[in-house]
């Protein structure tokens, strides 16, 4: 998420609307995303059932691979705030997706959108949070 004004850097006057170019930063932010995950992958803090070159080829393919993005103005200023905290206030899953939780585990499923199929998984609760 980025403002949508900044100071103009040559007369320090704000600028009310800013121009983004939309495919210019699509790349910045696939870019430093991909390198934030590089980096964890090295640190050995990126956690994943792939062996660290199967992820480096995963990574160096995601850089060919268009991403999508949203530019978007809002009316007001409350309108982000509001926008925003939609998101803080939901949980990374949804609680009916989790089918079982267990002493030491816990169960969700999830849908894979390309296969058109509901994938069921298992993991620790180390693993989960």
């Amino acid at each position: 998420m980025v403002t949508g004004g900044g100071l103009h850097g040559s007369s320090d006057i704000w600028v009310a609307r800013v121009y983004y170019d939309r495919d210019a930063l699509m790349d910045a932010w696939q870019r430093a995303v991909i390198a934030l995950l590089r980096t964890a992958l090295r640190a050995g803090q990126l956690r994943t059932e792939l062996t660290a070159d199967q992820m480096d080829d995963l990574l160096t393919h995601l850089e060919k691979c268009w991403w999508s993005i949203k530019i978007q103005s809002f009316e007001d200023k409350w309108h982000f705030p509001q926008y925003a905290g939609r998101y803080v206030r939901r949980p990374p899953i949804a609680q009916r997706r989790i089918t079982w939780i267990g002493h030491r585990s816990v169960r969700f499923w999830y849908k894979d959108k390309k296969l058109h199929r509901r994938f069921y998984v298992q993991c620790s609760l180390e693993e989960f949070y």
